[in-house]
């Protein structure tokens, strides 16, 4: 899991002051940050610099692992952009009306599926992070990772209290980072960089109780192409049916 441990947040996010939230303790708690963008809209960037620089650090004893996801609608808008998914649209077509919104919209960014806000607003983020009910009731550990052609295989375990409904597992493969110049568009030559840009979203189980499965879940994800050097790395986690809770999550690099 790609942990940096930190005294708080980091003064001024994206224009919002956020305070010293303290030291972090061994174990944090594990959140998950979903941030629905894309490379078209121009609000977006500020929210895609949040995610990176909150992504996979720690504060007051919270590990925050972001996601990036990006959304089909705005490229017919002038740029296609190149890491959009369908599925990150469907995603986030979930979301709303999961929060009953009138309509989607970008930068949106998701908390543990339990609070929604504009992207990019940092005490917004702040207020949902310190609100998020903790986890580690169901703590999510990936292990025996390993990477056969264009099939990464893992095995997840999730161990405490599952919910009544149980959850149902979700599992990305993600870029570590990525840079993009923007030739059309609202962001017609710029360069943008993002973080945990996620290239494939698939739910790949569930699960009605810890003990459902004692050694794990045997999962196994497709592996998009990816150029030669670039860095991936699997997150997954546990949420409650209809995009409810999210009761665990974990990262592993590869």
């Amino acid at each position: 899991m790609r942990t940096i441990a930190m005294a708080g947040w980091f003064g001024m996010l994206a224009g919002a002051t956020l305070g010293a939230w303290g030291q972090a303790p061994v174990a944090p708690r594990v959140v998950l940050v979903e941030l629905f963008t894309s490379e078209g809209c121009s609000d977006c960037p500020p929210a895609d610099q949040l995610l990176r620089q909150i992504d996979g650090k720690t504060a007051a004893g919270t590990l925050m692992i972001g996601v990036s996801e990006h959304v089909t609608y705005w490229d017919r808008l002038g740029w296609k952009d190149p890491f959009s998914a369908e599925a990150m649209t469907q995603r986030q077509s979930g979301y709303g009306n999961r929060f009953a919104l009138d309509s989607v919209y970008t930068p949106q960014m998701v908390v543990n599926g339990e609070a929604q806000f504009v992207g990019g607003n940092g005490k917004a983020l702040q207020e949902a992070v310190a609100k998020a009910r903790p986890v580690d009731a169901a703590a999510l550990q990936i292990g025996g990772l390993k990477v056969d052609g264009d099939t990464l295989e893992a095995a997840v375990t999730l161990g405490g209290t599952v919910p009544a409904r149980g959850v149902e597992l979700f599992a990305v493969v993600a870029e570590d980072e990525t840079t993009e110049h923007v030739l059309t568009g609202e962001n017609k030559g710029r360069t943008l960089a993002h973080a945990s840009v996620a290239r494939t979203l698939v739910q790949v189980g569930k699960l009605r109780a810890a003990g459902d499965a004692p050694g794990g879940i045997r999962i196994r994800v497709k592996l998009p192409a990816a150029d030669a050097g670039t860095r991936r790395h699997l997150v997954v986690w546990a949420q409650e049916p209809g995009f409810g809770r999210v009761v665990g999550v974990g990262s592993q690099s590869f």
